[in-house]
């Protein structure tokens, strides 16, 4: 049985509260978690990941160290809309520069396929409701993207691994009629595949043998696999 907190006072205005929960409440709630950020770290230290204040405490450190921010947990807290869609996009961004963009700029629809796309397809983000993850792109409701944002740098060194696997992996749009009827379209489709299939057996004992960092070492292949969608995609 864990034992009763104890009664605890805010640094800025002395007022006593029966436990740290109900400091962090009012620091919510009023100027003083502004002004004190040391109060609201001893209100939310007892918190851990199982509970919505330790996850949202988690993204917001994870947050900061990404992005190199200073937020607080009260100022995280008022981000809201396309300010939070920013903040999203801009950690997906420290995934894959081409992902950098101003959202408050860009159109409502094309966000919602450009960063969906980028979840499901690169990062394999599966979401439990397909209605939350649309209505998440689409409004920047907290309850929707905290998750969200929770699952992206939880796994921040997979991320990274997936995005930079991506970039030789993702098939390439080829059509079928092209490839069956030109014969030089099709012999370099033949030989990516070929290729493909080696890369894969050359990153898996790459892997094996010194880990993802170390997959410099197999450079040749991925100069080959670039070469070769080059070489596709100016021919379509």
């Amino acid at each position: 049985m864990s034992s009763p907190q104890k009664a605890v006072d805010c640094q800025v205005c002395g007022t006593f509260f029966p436990s740290r929960n109900a400091l962090f409440k009012h620091l919510k709630t009023s100027s003083c978690g502004e002004n004190n950020p040391l109060a609201e770290s001893a209100a939310i230290a007892e918190h851990d990941e199982d509970s919505d204040t330790g996850r949202l405490q988690f993204i917001v450190r994870m947050t900061n160290d990404v992005l190199k921010t200073n937020y607080s947990l009260v100022s995280f807290d008022k981000k809201k809309g396309k300010h939070l869609l920013q903040l999203l996009n801009d950690i997906l961004a420290s995934l894959d520069p081409a992902m950098k963009t101003d959202v408050m700029m860009e159109d409502n629809n094309k966000t919602v396929q450009r960063m969906g796309e980028f979840l499901a397809a690169i990062l394999n983000y599966k979401p439990t409701s397909s209605q939350d993850f649309q209505n998440a792109l689409t409004t920047g409701d907290p309850n929707a993207v905290y998750p969200i944002m929770y699952w992206v740098l939880k796994r921040m060194p997979e991320n990274h691994k997936r995005v930079y696997l991506a970039k030789y992996l993702m098939p390439v749009n080829i059509p079928q009629d092209m490839i069956a009827s030109d014969d030089g379209v099709r012999e370099v489709y033949d030989h990516y595949k070929v290729l493909v299939s080696q890369f894969k057996e050359v990153h898996k004992n790459v892997d094996r043998l010194g880990g993802f960092s170390k997959a410099d070492s197999a450079k040749s292949q991925y100069d080959s696999l670039d070469k070769e969608k080059e070489q596709m995609q100016a021919r379509v």
